[in-house]
């Protein structure tokens, strides 16, 4: 099951930052699309920081580190 999820959000990470790349390029010639890059760039944010709060949440329950 953990080899399944891990995968899962590789790829979505791997589509994310070509979405970002391809909308927020300049180098190219293209307009780029600052709101989706923006967009993307603030949903990486968002789960970083929900993320974050879990494992700090399970930590204080713990009274410990995290063990893996």
């Amino acid at each position: 099951m953990f080899r399944v999820l891990n995968a899962r959000q590789l790829a979505l990470k791997y589509i994310a930052n070509v979405t970002y790349g391809y909308t927020s390029a300049t180098y190219s010639g293209r307009m780029p699309a600052v709101e989706i890059a923006d967009s993307i760039v603030q949903t990486g944010r968002e789960i970083l920081e929900q993320v974050g709060s879990r494992f700090l949440w399970k930590r204080t329950l713990t009274g410990g580190p995290l063990g893996y």
